[in-house]
């Protein structure tokens, strides 16, 4: 999983370029992480993975529960910030899926 991070990471990250203060040519000034960006692709990745590999449909456990339990297993205990995040895009994609 950290590989598919770093390849996540790399998608977040932009160019940033400023404007020469003598000539008005850009300049190219480094590299910067999207962090909002970034947590909205973890978000999706891990909303992929959960329906792929972890929801019980047969299960008669609320799917929040199941979420917590996936993101408690799979994140460290500084990723888990994202459990909102992620539980809040699977209840809109299960609406979706509802209709």
């Amino acid at each position: 999983m950290n590989e598919r991070i770093e390849a996540l990471k790399a998608l977040a990250t932009k160019e940033v370029w400023s404007e020469n203060q003598y000539n008005g040519a850009p300049e190219f000034d480094g590299y910067e992480l999207d962090v909002d960006m970034f947590a909205q692709l973890i978000a999706q990745e891990s909303i992929v993975d959960f329906y792929r590999r972890y929801l019980d449909i047969c299960s008669e456990e609320d799917i929040t529960v199941q979420v917590e339990r996936y993101v408690k297993e799979h994140f460290t205990r500084q990723d888990q910030w994202l459990a909102n995040e992620i539980a809040a895009e699977i209840r809109k994609e299960e609406s979706v899926l509802k209709g």
